[in-house]
């Protein structure tokens, strides 16, 4: 039980932290190794006593990033912006476009009048005033 509550708190720090990849790895797997000591020492069984000792997961993410080269955190940060506003883009895309195309399909007639006379079907005279336009559905 202690295991998985243990992953979530690690996994909340991780996500707090503002770095490189490879740097998140490395400063992720020594804090790792410092909790599962404290709680393999100490026989914890309750995640408050980490939290006691460690600290919240804001907490630990900003002494983590303490010793973090401030430009890496900036770069980190301007791409996780540049994702986000990627991402916001294509989606307001696509719900543009299912917009459009959802007016067009409701506001599109799919049929239209057209004339008989003229196409040699019927002469004029044998035409009643309902008769003078038929249906032809698109595709037809």
């Amino acid at each position: 039980m202690i295991n998985r509550e243990t992953r979530k708190y690690i996994n909340k720090i991780r996500r707090k932290l503002l770095c490189k990849p490879s740097h998140k790895k490395i400063i992720i797997a020594d804090f790792e190794n410092s909790v599962y000591g404290f709680i393999e020492d100490n026989g914890i069984t309750d995640i408050n006593d980490v939290y006691k000792q460690f600290g919240k997961p804001d907490e630990i993410a900003r002494q983590l990033l303490a010793d973090t080269d401030p430009s890496e955190v900036r770069r980190a940060v301007s791409f996780k912006k540049a994702v986000v506003v990627g991402v916001v883009a294509v989606v307001v895309m696509v719900a543009a476009m299912i917009a459009i195309e959802l007016v067009d399909y409701y506001t599109e007639d799919d049929v239209y009048l057209s004339p008989n006379v003229g196409e040699g079907m019927y002469s004029e005279d044998e035409l009643t005033e309902n008769d003078k336009y038929c249906v032809i559905e698109e595709g037809f």
